[in-house]
């Protein structure tokens, strides 16, 4: 294959890639919204599956760019000789190609090493854990209107008072209060208060 063609792929790869990732960027920021991972999803894919893709993209980017300044090394240490050396620099040979790849490729690994250290290092509790219950997805056909605050608790595995919270009741409102009577109080259909339920 001409090197030129080989470029002009490499280049439509990497735009593709690029454009990839803008696109999934875009649905798990705001077609899928944090806590939207349970109840919501596009074409048959949650908000973490979709990040899944976002990120086997972002490896994908990696490679195309190494591949792209790999086709073009002797031309970047060419133009890094000339930035030091001055404009009357000829070609580096292959020793010193070598060499500049190597502490290139040293000085990247310690960068990403360094981060993945210091990340791990600065992992921190932030919130409550999950509760094992709601791990598990909740399904449309999982909360009904004749399910009971106290029935909605349990299947959502959190407590009653979190059931009230998220539907914005009182405090005295009854365990005992049915969904779908809350609903019809309120003027909502069983949809939003299913997306009420299952931040």
């Amino acid at each position: 294959m001409k090197r030129s063609i080989l470029n002009i792929v490499i280049d439509a790869l990497a735009a593709a890639i690029m454009l990839g990732m803008i696109a999934t960027g875009i649905i798990i920021r705001f077609t899928l919204p944090p806590g939207s991972g349970r109840v919501l999803g596009v074409w048959g894919l949650t908000r973490h599956q979709w990040g899944d893709l976002h990120f086997w993209m972002a490896l994908a980017a990696v490679a195309i760019v190494v591949l792209h300044l790999t086709l073009h090394w002797t031309w970047v240490v060419s133009v890094v000789r000339r930035w030091i050396g001055g404009a009357n620099q000829s070609l580096p040979s292959a020793g010193l190609r070598a060499l500049a790849g190597a502490v290139t490729f040293l000085i990247v690994c310690a960068a990403v090493t360094g981060f993945w250290w210091s990340s791990v290092r600065a992992t921190q509790r932030v919130g409550e854990a999950v509760p094992e219950a709601a791990a598990h997805p909740v399904d449309d056909e999982s909360i009904r209107g004749n399910m009971t605050l106290a029935e909605t608790a349990a299947a959502l595995g959190c407590s009653v008072d979190q059931v009230r919270q998220r539907l914005g009741l009182s405090a005295d409102t009854q365990d005992s209060e049915r969904l779908g009577q809350i609903a019809r109080q309120r003027g909502i259909t069983m949809q939003e208060m299913r997306r009420k339920l299952t931040p």
